[in-house]
């Protein structure tokens, strides 16, 4: 079944057809407060993943009517995300550097870097909102305007930025009980602004330019996500689930490890297998054979380093399981390797470090084989 209030096609939009009140058949946020601790930790666990792998930026567009929620929804949405990897920016009346650039200025600079996630409170689209309504533009030049945010949000998406657009769909007569409401408690008198009274004359006219907005810019790689806000519990359930789900959609993944580099920590076999493992996890959203091949060639790698530092006579570390049970227990991916005669992995392995060069050279008695570094440190003593 398709969702209705993902606007992903250009096609005539009526805030009419969407109810603010509406909460998806949910009676009440305890039917849902497990699954929303689950996301939560789902979205940590995305952006932990998306800021390791420097893959995409995300950003999150929040508009509205005044009421809507757009700050409280940033705070009980987005206030659990790492604020390392994490920005949120509110977008104001233009400063006169600002307004001395092109409309997008703005905007553009202070959209997130791959591997960060930031969020607008109001956005670009306030110049075809605002400016809209009060006669600064006409619709001749709001069209123009609506075609280059859409030109704009294309290139992002090309450069690796995945933009979520959210609108936060309210009545007129929950706006007023919120103006009332802020006027009754002293501690939420400071969000009274006497020009949201003035704007919300204007109600009907701003309808119709979100309505254009949608029409115009709602596509299918950057749609518009129309969330029923009147509820703010289900407000806040459903930007989550949207934002975690197109978050998640990426596939964000932890990067490869290179193994190589660790030969100087001296890690045990143990520890080895379990990397391997974990850069077969890594790598396991790939497909072909060459990257299942290079996971198994890390494991047999692996496991030869550990046989030839931790194998000799004399070694009093711990007994651990075999570098073979280990890896088969951790990356079931890579048994096959797992699996292979010692011997074939270190011919392979001693042939795979001669260089290219060293083949053709004639060849010379081999000498005799030094002693590993504990071997030497037991005959030292």
């Amino acid at each position: 079944m398709s969702d209705h209030t993902r606007l992903n096609r250009k096609r005539a939009v009526s805030l009419k057809t969407f109810d603010p009140g509406d909460t998806g058949g949910i009676e009440s946020k305890e039917q849902v407060e497990a699954e929303l601790e689950a996301l939560r930790e789902r979205l940590q666990e995305a952006q932990e993943k998306l800021y390791a792998s420097r893959s995409n930026g995300v950003l999150i567009v929040f508009q509205g009517m005044d009421c809507s929620g757009k700050d409280g929804t940033v705070k009980k949405v987005l206030g659990a995300l790492n604020p390392q990897g994490f920005r949120a920016e509110s977008f104001k009346t233009p400063t006169a550097e600002e307004a001395a650039h092109d409309f997008l200025w703005r905007a553009h600079r202070l959209v997130p870097q791959k591997g960060y996630i930031a969020s607008f409170n109001r956005s670009y689209y306030e110049d075809v909102l605002i400016t809209r309504v009060h006669g600064l533009i006409d619709g001749k030049e709001a069209k123009r305007r609506l075609e280059h945010i859409k030109n704009f949000e294309k290139q992002l998406a090309d450069s690796g930025v995945l933009i979520i657009k959210i609108f936060l769909h309210i009545s007129k007569a929950f706006q007023l009980e919120k103006l009332r409401d802020r006027l009754d408690h002293p501690d939420k008198l400071w969000k009274f602004d006497p020009s949201d009274l003035k704007e919300r004359q204007h109600w009907d006219e701003y309808v119709r330019a979100y309505e254009d907005v949608f029409e115009a810019t709602g596509t299918k790689r950057n749609p518009w996500h129309i969330v029923p806000a009147d509820k703010r519990w289900y407000r806040d359930y459903r930007v989550l689930k949207i934002i975690t789900e197109e978050i998640e959609g990426l596939k964000p993944a932890y990067p490869k490890l290179d193994i190589e580099r660790l030969g100087e920590l001296d890690l045990d076999a143990e520890t080895l297998a379990k990397l391997a493992a974990a850069n077969s996890k890594a790598v396991k959203s790939e497909t072909g054979d060459e990257s299942r091949k290079s996971a198994e060639e890390e494991v047999a790698d692996a496991e030869q380093r550990a046989t030839e530092t931790g194998g000799e006579a004399g070694d009093d570390r711990p007994v651990v399981e075999k570098p073979a049970e280990v890896a088969e227990k951790a990356a079931p991916v890579t048994r096959k390797a797992a699996r292979k005669p010692r011997e074939t992995r270190k011919q392979a392995a001693n042939e795979a470090s001669v260089p290219a060069s060293a083949a053709d050279a004639p060849t010379e008695p081999s000498a005799p084989k030094q002693p590993g570094r504990r071997s030497r440190r037991q005959t030292d003593s």
